[in-house]
């Protein structure tokens, strides 16, 4: 897995964070909560990238993602972002 951030140059605050799962073509993006969790997925449903937007709800994302496409250790990832954002 593969971790990016944007971050608001002004402000310093968490824009948007991707994750990226897999390898792969991305064939559709769904939306998984809305205005602010997407998962890019290939053309067989699996996962290969989440866009977090933000990063109030990213603990309920993130567990939302694990429980519908079988990804485990995502839920853990939650710290590790907060504490790359906030160092």
């Amino acid at each position: 897995m593969n971790i990016s951030f944007e971050i608001d140059p002004e402000t310093g605050d968490l824009m948007a964070t991707y994750i990226h799962i897999a390898e792969g073509e991305v064939s559709r993006t769904t939306e998984i909560a809305e205005g602010r969790c997407y998962a890019d997925e290939d053309s067989g449903g699996g996962l290969i990238g989440i866009e977090l937007l933000g990063e109030v709800h990213l603990k309920s994302d993130l567990h939302h993602i694990s429980e519908k496409y079988g990804v485990t250790g995502l839920d853990r990832m939650v710290t590790t972002i907060g504490e790359a954002v906030h160092a």
